[in-house]
């Protein structure tokens, strides 16, 4: 039986690992982060920070694959409730730094989180000092080289951001200087983002 982790802000632990990537198993398989979430883990003695950039659900067995049985998720719990036990989901993690001794680096750590080691989701005020500045963006533009998510990755953020603190237009508009500086992106994509961006900042500050 899983021991209970002393802090209950966590949700899954690793399962596979490198400095560049890590790979997640959520404990419940329902219940996963959104993309564009900051996540953390500690090892080593120290916090290691990321983001979550893709989540994937499958069958824990090669045998027992998902399939179409044409019901309501609530059918399915009552007459098939055998079918979720089977079921896993893995949360594919980006790192954008660590923090050491109380101070914080915004580039790749020395060594990749251990296995097994719990992922938290940090707390209002962890993340508020993590993202506080836009020094992680060069890891993240760094890291994410070749993937399709870019875009959704940033504009994840800055939902996460929008949950924490109100942001204003000027903020916004440093936030986007900051990464057509480290991203180097033509202005026809950054002003679609920024669009994108302004929009979604709308919408989460009328909830």
């Amino acid at each position: 039986m899983k021991s209970v982790p002393a802090d209950n802000n966590a949700f899954a632990e690793i399962v596979a690992s490198s400095l560049s990537n890590w790979k997640a198993q959520c404990w419940k398989w329902d219940q996963a982060p959104s993309m564009g979430s900051l996540v953390s883990t500690t090892s080593n003695n120290r916090t290691l920070y990321a983001i979550v950039y893709a989540v994937q659900t499958g069958s824990d067995d090669p045998m027992r694959q998902p399939i179409a049985y044409q019901k309501t998720d609530e059918q399915l719990h009552q007459e098939q409730p055998q079918i979720f036990e089977f079921l896993q989901t893995i949360c594919s993690c980006l790192p954008l730094g660590y923090e050491e001794n109380g101070k914080f680096f915004y580039h790749l750590p020395p060594q990749p989180p251990k296995i097994h080691t719990f992922v938290l989701n940090p707390d209002q005020e962890q993340k508020s000092r993590f993202l506080d500045k836009d020094n992680y963006l060069p890891s993240l533009i760094s890291n994410a080289t070749g993937l399709a998510t870019v875009d959704e990755l940033l504009l994840g953020l800055i939902r996460e951001q929008c949950t924490l603190a109100s942001w204003s237009t000027d903020r916004l508009q440093s936030f986007f200087k900051a990464y057509a500086q480290s991203a180097g992106t033509d202005y026809r994509h950054l002003r679609t983002l920024i669009e994108r961006a302004l929009s979604l900042v709308k919408q989460t500050q009328a909830r």
